[in-house]
């Protein structure tokens, strides 16, 4: 799945939440923004992490402990 599809003023939002570890409400924005499913907006989500601590974005946690308790 590309990630272009969000407008940058939206990609920064989601990488905001991303960043604070903000799931739930990450996934929902990508959902009603992009109008796809929910398996797609977890995969999405989980992409956009993955480019995120790929590039060297400060996270809190490290992975394991970043998804800990999330089960999709």
């Amino acid at each position: 799945m590309a990630l272009g599809a969000l407008s940058v003023s939206a990609l920064a939002k989601l990488d905001a939440m991303v960043l604070a570890n903000e799931k739930l409400p990450g996934i929902k924005f990508v959902r009603e923004t992009l109008a796809i499913s929910l398996g797609d907006a977890v995969v999405y989500y989980s992409a956009r992490y993955a480019q995120l601590r790929e590039g060297g974005a400060a996270f809190p946690a490290d992975h394991d402990e970043y998804w800990k308790g999330f089960y999709s």
